[in-house]
């Protein structure tokens, strides 16, 4: 295992490690019954005090669901790159590897979504919109969003893509990602440390993803 293999493959399991131990302390430190119906939330003075100023902005939560739509569609790019190269070279075994790691990666991704959200809840939203108590860690947005769009900007660069237009969507890219934390707090359907949450582990995620492309290169 070369140096570059090692660092990437500790620097991920630190990075997942850190989520655990996030998660675990967000269930048992400064759990209070701050949130709507009575629901509880750990760290509760920091994530009532974060609420309480910024409140709820329909506008902002509008405007992360269309930011993270267009993470989706970024993954859907690349289905339709791998149907391409799927038409072009006429075998299954052809089409780039890293495509079928990209898939098994947005599945991957969707998954730990589902479970999070509908069996491992660990707290509620701040506020109801549609549909009573909703599960509110990690942030969905943030997770999705984050994750999806890194493992386009991995894949920009490790496909034979145009470098200038690599640095260009990866630009544009990072600066959605950067947006959405930020927006989603703003809007006030997370708490704060739904949030740090979703980045952490679609950090994680993308780690990993890229650990693998690379490693799977050599």
């Amino acid at each position: 295992m070369e140096k570059r293999d090692k660092i990437n493959l500790y620097t991920t399991l630190g990075v997942f490690a850190a989520f655990v131990v996030y998660t675990i302390m967000i269930m048992f430190i400064d759990v209070q019954a701050i949130g709507p119906e009575g629901s509880k939330v750990g760290f509760a003075a920091i994530n009532g005090l974060v609420h309480n100023t910024f409140g709820y902005n329909g506008t902002l939560d509008f405007v992360t669901d269309i930011i993270m739509y267009l993470a989706f569609l970024s993954i859907l790019a690349w289905a339709v790159v791998g149907l391409v190269q799927l038409i072009k070279r006429k075998s299954l075994k052809k089409v780039d590897y890293r495509l079928y790691v990209l898939a098994i990666f947005a599945v991957i991704t969707v998954v730990v979504y589902i479970l999070f959200d509908h069996v491992l809840v660990i707290n509620y939203r701040p506020i109801i919109l549609d549909e009573g108590l909703e599960g509110s860690y990690p942030s969905t947005h943030c997770l999705l969003t984050l994750a999806f769009f890194g493992y386009s900007i991995v894949n920009l660069f490790v496909m034979k893509i145009n470098k200038n237009l690599a640095k260009i969507l990866s630009v544009v890219i990072g600066i959605l990602c950067l947006l959405m934390p930020v927006l989603r707090l703003l809007a006030g359907v997370h708490w704060t440390t739904d949030i740090v949450g979703g980045v952490m582990l679609s950090i994680a995620l993308v780690l990993a993803y890229n650990t693998l492309v690379n490693w799977k290169k050599k």
